[in-house]
């Protein structure tokens, strides 16, 4: 799904949700301020990347490329390169969508609570996916299959092969199995489950 859809499906979920949240019996309750303060904080991390992306055309394609040096990666990372495979990219993103999925298990919360928890969950991915963005703006680091050859050509028609940090995968993923783990601890603090919630997430 592009990016800007689900920010605006995120900024409709915050603002259907929160009046909604009013009924919250649950140990989490919203705050207008700070929540939509924190709501409006990611909606400005992603206009300015549509701003800068876009309009300023930061995104510059290339049509060929000459393999990067792998000598240039830090030796830290260095081990997890590999050359861009169809398979696996598919197998990292659909792993991606099931933790996004996760905090579906809220719906065995109250009902009292679901608003506000959702509501939560909304500015959770607006925050993340907007630091992401703002950050890929100004950091351009290539992509792993760079330094290989056979890269894919809409990769680079479209700018993505220098936009490999934050992970988008990664921040999804860890921004997903972050708020399940801690609104689960503290919405069933008693909870057998708590241990294998979190190993899962």
């Amino acid at each position: 799904m592009n990016r800007y859809v689900a920010a605006a499906l995120c900024a409709a979920s915050l603002l259907f949700l929160s009046p909604l949240a009013a009924e919250a019996q649950g140990p989490f309750h919203l705050s207008p301020a700070l929540d939509y303060g924190l709501g409006a904080g990611g909606v400005g991390l992603l206009s300015f990347d549509i701003l800068y992306s876009k309009v300023l055309d930061k995104d510059d394609g290339i049509d060929g490329y000459a393999v990067r040096d792998k000598d240039d990666v830090w030796a830290f990372d260095r081990w997890a390169m590999h050359d861009h495979d169809k398979a696996m990219d598919t197998a990292s993103t659909a792993g991606m969508y099931a933790t996004a999925a996760f905090p579906l298990i809220f719906f065995a919360a109250p009902k009292e609570d679901w608003a506000t928890i959702y509501a939560m969950y909304a500015e959770t991915v607006f925050l993340s996916q907007g630091v992401k963005e703002f950050t890929k703006a100004f950091v351009d680091r290539d992509r792993p299959y760079m330094y290989y050859e056979g890269a894919p050509s809409s990769k680079l028609e479209d700018g993505d092969y220098h936009d490999s940090f934050f992970s988008g995968h990664a921040t999804t993923s860890f921004a997903a199995a972050t708020f399940t783990s801690y609104v689960f601890c503290k919405e069933f603090p008693g909870s057998k489950w708590k241990i294998p919630v979190i190993a899962a997430s």
